[in-house]
């Protein structure tokens, strides 16, 4: 019985120096990176991680090693401590999602967009049912989107609306999506569905984001559609929404004004719309739009 009680102290004073040892090496590795000694930092990092009680532990010093090294701009290695992350026993779903995510951040980093994309497919896949799956899965859709990939954009935004964590913003902004690629692939009654879906979704919602998403998608249906009164018009109405990110409305208004001018010939209202997108933001319209107005405006 004696011998039973002083093995069970034994352990529990082992259970807790190994607690303290790592959180002392999360600590100095931290303190370390403070003082700018990165590769000593990461070296604390990882004996930290040796040092984990579970998965979680490990992880977490994992990935801050793996970060201190993407923001030194050291990419090889920041990639390849984040696969290390995956190679952890026991991890969670989660850390798994963020950890891949991480790493297709990463090979974005280093110009290496087609092993990005494979990075982001398989962080959503994992289904964590965290936001990671939503997160993930939005991104990958954007770099889809701007790749031409839009088939895989629009894989990826219905993922976005079947994850578990996805929010009211995150859907409305999947759904623009999905009638954003269904556009540009040529297929407009599933995007008018689409649109239909959103709206149906934003009414009874009071969020300036999906008030955001709903009008850009319209805006930019009706775009693809070539309905350029219709585009013009609800671009026109984007550009006023409260809350709007400078970026968004810049987008808005200079695509206006081009569809303006390019498509309906129309020099007066495209410079209209040049000054209401200049009031507040003189940086914001395009250059080469205000020269193609002024060249158009001495013929």
């Amino acid at each position: 019985m004696k011998k039973t009680v002083i093995l069970s102290i034994l352990c529990a004073c082992c259970s807790a120096f190994a607690a303290e040892s790592y959180s002392a090496l999360l600590k100095q590795a931290g303190d370390l990176a403070k003082a700018k000694k990165y590769d000593e930092a990461g070296q604390a990092y990882r004996n930290a991680a040796a040092a984990a009680k579970n998965s979680d532990e490990a992880s977490t010093a994992l990935y801050r090693r793996a970060d201190l090294f993407r923001q030194q701009k050291r990419y090889d290695e920041a990639a390849a401590a984040f696969e290390e992350i995956l190679k952890v026993k026991n991890l969670t779903k989660h850390n798994q999602g963020t950890a891949w995510r991480a790493l297709a951040q990463t090979r974005m980093l280093q110009g290496k967009t087609r092993d990005a994309v494979r990075c982001y497919k398989a962080a959503g896949s994992v289904k964590a049912g965290t936001w990671i799956d939503n997160v993930a899965n939005a991104e990958l859709a954007a770099i889809c989107e701007k790749l031409g990939w839009y088939e895989d954009a629009l894989a990826a935004h219905q993922a976005c609306l079947q994850a578990a964590k996805c929010p009211p913003e995150g859907k409305a902004a999947a759904y623009a999506g999905m009638v954003s690629a269904l556009a540009k692939l040529g297929k407009f009654k599933e995007a008018h569905e689409a649109m239909d879906q959103l709206k149906g979704f934003a009414k009874d919602l009071k969020s300036p984001s999906v008030a955001i998403s709903c009008g850009m998608a319209e805006a930019r249906l009706a775009d693809a559609e070539k309905d350029w009164n219709h585009a013009i018009e609800v671009y026109r109405h984007v550009m006023t929404l409260p809350k709007i990110h400078y970026l968004q409305r810049r987008a808005a208004g200079n695509r206006a004004a081009a569809i303006a001018l390019r498509e309906l010939k129309d020099i007066e209202l495209a410079k209209t719309i040049v000054a209401e997108l200049a009031k507040g933001d003189k940086y914001g319209v395009n250059e080469e739009l205000k020269l193609e107005i002024r060249k158009g405006a001495k013929k």
